[in-house]
């Protein structure tokens, strides 16, 4: 089973600059789970996605309860068209849109037009690990 990163975890996936992404060889690790710890003992192993890692499963018993590792279950029959896409590093993350969709019914409307208008491009809050500045 691919893990597919969603919610706060997805938004911060999408927030790391293409060239960060580049320099972070270790982030296949997150895919297992001996991977992920020792992910969290790196603080830029994961260029600044933190943990718990939030992700997505379509079925109740792909639940787990993990110190590094928060799921949520989607139990939709169809899923939107490009609502998961597939990365470099192994794993899937659900893109910038449908990511807001499901931190949505959670926010307070001021928090979410400014990470949609981060999303769409109109300013970004990023700042890198001290290990790759």
């Amino acid at each position: 089973m691919t893990i597919t990163l969603s919610h706060i975890s997805a938004f911060r996936f999408h927030r790391i600059p293409p060239q960060v992404l580049d320099l972070l060889p270790d982030l296949e690790r997150i895919s297992s789970a001996t991977g992920r710890k020792e992910l969290e003992d790196l603080p830029a192993g994961t260029g600044g996605i933190g943990f718990p890692l939030h992700t997505l499963v379509h079925e109740r018993n792909h639940r787990q309860k993990a110190k590094l590792l928060t799921t949520h279950l989607c139990t939709c029959e169809h899923m939107p068209i490009g609502a998961i896409q597939d990365t470099d590093f192994g794993f899937s993350v659900t893109s910038p849109l449908f990511t807001l969709l499901c931190m949505a019914p959670r926010m307070h409307i001021v928090d979410l037009t400014m990470m949609l208008m981060e999303i769409c491009g109109t300013f970004s809050v990023y700042r890198p690990p001290a290990p790759i500045n």
